[in-house]
């Protein structure tokens, strides 16, 4: 029998061997993050391996992180990862691709950062998803890569506080190829979108396979892994993270889960609801880029963003959303946008040079 003083000798020494675990790990699944954003790469090969440093810190839907970059000659080509495809929650592929998308805006706001414009082509054509040049010669008007370090997606909850004017012009500035942006606010109109979502989440969860897929993805607080979603990315403590992959396949924490994402989008200042009229690859391409640079546009402002993609893979929710909000097309994501009283942590990632191969000498 363990005494009181005895059981919390040993859950201090628990906690700080967690501690002394989590800044080993720190310097290496979350290395990515620190980027010499000051730096001035010379030759051809270095701005373009510059670009996909920046590439990897995209977001992706379940921190899938669905990216292979092959440096060949000028250019970079852009392959998607089929392992990391989610067949449950993301059978079209639209998640997918939006993440693909998000990781070229990223190098497209990183080349014109340093003084270039990236010239991105899409092939679509099997696994080569897109080329990146560089056309040298463009001048840097706005720096983008201290954003980009610093965004991160939030569970936190947001102050209420309006969007500032500017903020509203950015997100509407951010708009790439055919998407159609939708700003939506006032308390009515954000309560119709959380609970469109929250629906749909308990919807997906009572689904076990469903859970099974997602707890493939689901990390502890202490991972050594490079991919996939700690605890705290849902406000969960790090014991009870270790039990995550242990309860969700087996219990329906839909209910639950509902009336948290209901609470957390409700108590949104503003949310942004993308959709694409052909809902195909490129476009979902285009949306992801358009998706990134909002979360980018609202970094530099000060503000957070959140994604919660239940309402966009779930059909009846993905039409309650068209329906309610008039939309012209399919949406394919709904963001929240505030400012949270703390900043959330970094999700871990792959390195550059782990996601990046080049041809034999």
């Amino acid at each position: 029998m363990v005494t009181s003083s005895g059981f919390g000798l040993r859950v201090i020494a628990v906690c700080a061997g967690f501690r002394v675990y989590h800044v080993y790990m720190k310097a290496n699944a979350y290395s990515p993050w620190q980027i010499a954003i000051d730096a001035a790469p010379d030759t051809e090969h270095e701005r373009l391996s510059y670009l996909i440093a920046f590439a990897v810190l995209a977001p992706s839907s379940h921190n899938t992180q669905p990216w292979n970059f092959r440096l060949s000659g000028n250019v970079v080509e852009l392959h998607l990862a089929a392992d990391r495809r989610l067949p449950v929650a993301d059978p079209d592929d639209r998640q997918l691709y939006m993440s693909l998308g998000a990781a070229l805006e990223n190098m497209a706001r990183a080349a014109l950062s340093i003084g270039a414009t990236a010239v991105i082509t899409y092939k679509l054509e099997g696994a080569l998803v897109a080329t990146i040049g560089l056309k040298a010669g463009a001048k840097p008007t706005t720096d983008y890569r201290a954003a980009m370090v610093q965004r991160r997606s939030t569970r936190l909850p947001f102050g209420l506080e309006p969007i500032a004017p500017g903020m509203r012009n950015a997100v509407k500035g951010a708009q790439r190829g055919s998407t159609n942006i939708t700003l939506i606010e006032g308390k009515e109109n954000v309560e119709t979108v959380a609970r469109i979502n929250a629906d749909a989440s308990e919807r997906s969860l009572a689904d076990p396979v469903f859970r099974v897929e997602l707890v493939k993805w689901v990390r502890n607080n202490w991972t050594k892994q490079p991919d996939g979603m700690p605890g705290f990315v849902q406000n969960i403590p790090g014991p009870v993270s270790l039990l995550a992959p242990v309860i969700m396949p087996r219990v329906n924490l839909g209910p639950d889960q509902a009336k948290k994402d209901f609470a957390l989008f409700a108590a949104s200042p503003a949310v942004v609801v993308l959709d694409v009229e052909k809902d195909e690859a490129r476009d979902w391409l285009d949306a992801g880029r358009t998706f990134e640079g909002i979360c980018i546009e609202a970094a530099m402002q000060g503000y957070q963003t959140s994604a919660l993609a239940s309402a966009i893979e779930d059909k009846a929710g993905a039409q309650e959303l068209s329906s309610k909000l008039h939309l012209k097309g399919r949406p394919v994501a709904t963001l929240r946008l505030g400012k949270a009283s703390k900043e959330a942590r970094h999700t871990p990632r792959r390195s550059a040079a782990e996601v990046t191969t080049e041809p034999a000498a």
